[in-house]
């Protein structure tokens, strides 16, 4: 999936000598699209056409709540993060060039992982860079109008995000 994505995050981080430790969340506002083609025929039957049949996914918002690990040196922290991940993916079945015959959607869970470095630009401006991967899964349907079905499909987002953040307190 494509497309621009524009969120905030929250958290706290505790340090240990070089060892931190924290949690984050965040959320992002997005309009992230993309779309694969099968060839394979649908519908036990022989119903419908053999295709091709498009899948369109669509994710308008996500987010996550998320363990932090780090390593500080310097102004450095360089970190992994990894927790559950939470979004609205919206996927749309079709034969290639037709209209949708299957919309599947909703709130879905899921979990995200990544890495990034965080830099003090000064005591309490952070700059950060971070790559992200985010797994959601979608509830199958069943459309007994169309004769089809679909068992659940995953909407992956691999994201590499710069942002800035505010330190409160020490």
């Amino acid at each position: 999936m494509t497309g621009p994505v524009a969120g905030s995050f929250v958290g706290g981080n505790y340090q240990f000598n070089w060892l931190v430790l924290g949690v984050e969340g965040d959320w992002q506002w997005s309009n992230l699209t993309g779309n694969s083609q099968s060839l394979a025929p649908l519908g036990a039957t022989g119903e419908l056409p053999a295709g091709p049949f498009t899948v369109s996914t669509t994710t308008k918002d996500y987010g996550s709540i998320r363990g932090r690990l780090g390593f500080a040196f310097d102004r450095f922290l360089v970190f992994g993060t990894a927790g559950w991940a939470s979004g609205s993916p919206s996927i749309a079945f079709a034969l290639t060039g037709a209209a949708p015959f299957v919309t599947t959607g909703g709130k879905s869970s899921g979990w995200s992982a990544g890495a990034g470095v965080d830099y003090a630009i000064t005591d309490t401006v952070l700059g950060r860079v971070e790559y992200r991967y985010t797994n959601l899964e979608t509830s199958g349907v069943v459309n007994s109008s169309t004769n089809s079905a679909d068992a659940g499909a995953r909407a992956p987002i691999s994201d590499f995000r710069v942002g800035i953040a505010y330190k409160l307190g020490s």
